[in-house]
């Protein structure tokens, strides 16, 4: 983890102060009631200091990808995207292609409900996506896009023990992007007898669970589970 710059409060104690000179050239001082105004929630008794630890994944090249391969195009919510972080993670999909605006939003809330596990985790950045799909194809890579309104259902990736695979999901309201369709080699849905679409998280966990359901698992795999 790289520590850019420390905020600490102008009475701070000698040992945390040494502290962030330890991890950081740049530490700031601030005045502690500036700092409890404009860092303190509500129904905390935690008011002289910053309740959320904001930390980002070090981004990767495409050029060694691991897959499968979880892309996520354009989603919004970052309880979501940690949720479907998590799941993928405990489905043994370590790897991860991120639009910028998803990137944008891995933030502490994103983290925390991941449990953690998206630092874990292989993130590629790509600007366009398009860019990053076309090397997963030039890998060889076969690429899922899952919608509420596409036809074929998901089904566990063929041949069996082959993990050339990748799962688009996209933004919560607009979907998968026109351009990301594209680049799919297969549409698929979770099907539904009634209600609604699914919310993206709760479809996401089926997705990658059919799909990964014929895996080969190794031993480096397990040991990265614990």
């Amino acid at each position: 983890v790289e520590v850019h710059s420390v905020l600490v409060a102008a009475d701070v104690e000698t040992s945390h102060l040494d502290l962030a000179r330890d991890v950081s050239d740049s530490v700031f001082m601030a005045d502690p009631a500036l700092i409890q105004a404009e860092f303190a929630s509500l129904g905390t008794s935690q008011h002289r200091s910053v309740n959320f630890l904001v930390v980002h994944p070090l981004p990767r090249s495409l050029e060694n990808v691991k897959p499968p391969v979880l892309v996520l195009d354009g989603l919004g919510a970052p309880q979501n995207i940690g949720q479907i972080l998590r799941t993928a993670f405990h489905f043994g999909v370590t790897t991860v292609l991120a639009s910028r605006s998803v990137w944008n939003n891995l933030g502490g809330r994103a983290s925390r409900v991941s449990m953690g596990w998206l630092y874990f985790m292989d993130f590629h950045i790509a600007e366009p996506l398009t860019e990053g799909l076309q090397a997963l194809k030039d890998q060889s890579i076969r690429i899922y896009a899952a919608e509420d309104h596409f036809s074929t259902a998901v089904v566990p990736h063929q041949p069996p023990g082959d993990r050339r695979w990748a799962l688009i999901v996209g933004h919560e309201d607009t979907g998968v992007t026109a351009e990301s369709i594209a680049f799919s080699d297969q549409c698929i849905t979770v099907p539904q007898r009634q209600g609604e679409s699914l919310n993206v998280a709760h479809a996401s966990a089926i997705c990658l669970y059919e799909l990964s359901r014929g895996m080969n698992w190794n031993d480096e795999d397990i040991r990265a589970r614990r």
